[in-house]
């Protein structure tokens, strides 16, 4: 039987557990006063077959396999060891790894990659973010004549929020064990980002018969970087303000992906910003409305840095043309695939896709990755602010047409219904010249603050 599980190590030890199917709920307590760690060591061997939990892996997994290496250890004892593996440098690996517990674990933790130092996320957070009712904090240690009942019900209360934490990632779950069954991997807790990234390892050593762990080896460094090699040959501009702008790139060599991309350009009264994160325009405080005279029409590139790399032939230097050919072929073909695989009723298996697709660009930012290639990086984010300046500065030549926002991977106008053809016209030229795929969306209301966009579709 699977079970939810959560456990303190207070000055009491305290275990609860809640069944996933019938909703059975078990406790045991080491105290002082109380022993049942004869029934936990009987239970756990009789009565389960997975656990479930938050953090769970780093921590509760490793206090049980403390409690089995040490079966007469006191609650004072399992304490101590808690506050040694909780109290570690973040990069000490758990005692016990995954692969060798004694029981199969379920980790929501890792599932939402909420162990990323930039993701790091309490379970207190969690439960506040899903609206529960019930959001207890710890109780005061030895505090009151019922403190075993204190902590207990504390116990309980953290067990039910993992319960509803599950539910909701049950697509999740579904998606990393269809993963599992049909390309062997173990991903039951692995995040998205490694879903992504280990997929598309497999398919490219398969491809070309190499070995994961030579693979895993390689990486691209680079001293330099002259943005005149990034940038693609058809990028262009009409207006005299972004042909010096590019011109001024194709003379720029920067050192590293965070920072070095700079610029403003103001056109046609619009900031324009750019840096290696993306690009960002926007009108501020304003509330923008459709009528009947005007449109609000945004244009979002479909995938935009997969697409990007594949119309482009793009792969990390040290991983040749072959790479190309498994992402292309193997990964960002993700309608076909989608279309097969619902057919085949693995529906779920298309977010595996997507993530792999997503894997490249990221990764190949990240020296601890074998994607890690800085120049793939800023070739694929320069181009893309750059395609996308060329579809804003070729709209806002029309008539009455108001750039509301570009950022990252699209453009938000208000157009008046007289030119909405012509819109449509040369958004279809920019497709045919990129080889990119815009997808559109109409809003009937647009609330900008200085950062913040809140929309209303029609």
């Amino acid at each position: 039987m699977i079970w939810i599980y959560d456990l303190e190590t207070l000055n009491i030890f305290t275990g609860t557990f809640l069944n996933r199917d019938n909703r059975k709920i078990k406790t045991f307590v080491i105290s002082e006063k109380k022993d049942e760690r004869e029934q936990l060591f009987e239970f756990l061997k009789k009565e389960v077959t997975g656990l479930i939990g938050f953090n769970c892996i780093t921590f509760d997994a490793q206090i049980l396999e403390y409690l089995f290496r040490n079966p007469k250890a006191s609650a004072a004892d399992i304490q101590r060891y808690a506050a040694i593996i909780t109290n570690s440098d973040e990069n000490r690996f758990p005692d016990v790894p995954e692969w060798k517990l004694k029981i199969p674990h379920l980790d929501l933790y890792k599932i939402h990659h909420f162990d990323n130092k930039n993701r790091r996320t309490g379970l207190k957070w969690c439960e506040f973010s899903m609206d529960l009712k019930d959001i207890e904090d710890l109780p005061s240690q030895g505090k009151g004549n019922n403190w075993e009942e204190q902590v207990l019900s504390y116990n309980l209360n953290d067990v039910i929020a993992t319960e509803q934490l599950y539910i909701r990632t049950k697509p999740m779950i579904e998606l990393r064990k269809n993963l599992q069954k049909i390309y062997n991997i173990p991903c039951l807790n692995w995040s998205n980002t490694k879903i992504g990234s280990e997929l598309l390892l497999k398919l490219y050593c398969k491809k070309t018969n190499k070995l994961p762990k030579d693979v895993k080896s390689l990486r691209t460094y680079r001293k330099s970087i002259k943005l005149s090699e990034c940038i693609f040959d058809y990028i262009t501009f009409k207006s005299d303000i972004f042909k010096e702008f590019l011109k001024q790139l194709q003379k720029t060599t920067i050192q590293n992906t965070s920072g070095d991309l700079d610029f403003c350009i103001n056109y046609k009264g619009l900031d324009f910003y750019y840096g290696t994160g993306g690009i960002h325009a926007s009108v501020s405080n304003k509330i923008i409305e459709s009528d009947d005279n005007y449109l609000i029409i945004d244009a979002d590139v479909a995938s935009l840095y997969p697409s990007i790399a594949i119309v482009n032939k793009m792969y990390p230097q040290h991983l040749g043309p072959a790479f190309y050919e498994v992402y292309k072929h193997d990964i960002v073909d993700v309608r076909l695939k989608e279309k097969a695989l619902k057919e085949k009723g693995n529906k779920h298996i298309v977010d595996g896709f997507k993530e792999a697709a997503n894997a490249s660009y990221g990764n190949s930012n990240s020296q601890f990755s074998w994607l890690y290639d800085p120049k793939y990086t800023v070739t694929t984010t320069l181009n893309g602010q750059l395609m996308l300046t060329m579809l804003a500065e070729e709209l806002m030549d029309i008539p009455n047409l108001t750039m509301i926002q570009c950022n990252t991977d699209g453009l938000t106008v208000k157009i008046h219904k007289q030119y909405e053809e012509l819109f449509y016209q040369k958004c279809k030229y920019w497709e045919n010249l990129t080889k990119l795929t815009l997808e559109y969306a109409e809003y009937s209301k647009m609330i900008i603050s200085d950062v913040n966009v809140g929309v209303l579709t029609s």
